[in-house]
């Protein structure tokens, strides 16, 4: 990939001078449940099998949304917990 002076216009040229599309804009990708989570792994599986990210840069992203997801499970195990605790003092059932 070269720059040229059309990278001051945002535009970004391959080595044969060929234009090449947009970087992808960063966006905000939802990770507050496990299921969103998921998601992502999958479209970076996804992407990984397609060509579109390197194997090793998806193998860190997807150890990263693992950890993401065992907080998130830890979370809803501690609120669970809280609650049946709550529930035992108030004399619930």
């Amino acid at each position: 990939m070269t720059m040229s002076d059309d990278d001051e216009k945002g535009l970004i040229l391959d080595q044969k001078g060929n234009l090449l599309p947009p970087p992808p804009r960063n966006r905000r990708i939802p990770l507050n449940t496990s299921r969103e989570v998921r998601r992502e792994m999958a479209r970076v599986y996804s992407d990984m099998r397609h060509g579109m990210i390197e194997t090793s840069d998806g193998s860190k992203l997807i150890y990263a949304l693992t950890q993401i997801n065992a907080v998130i499970q830890t979370s809803d195990l501690e609120a669970r917990l809280e609650a049946l605790e709550s529930n035992q003092t108030t004399g619930g059932a």
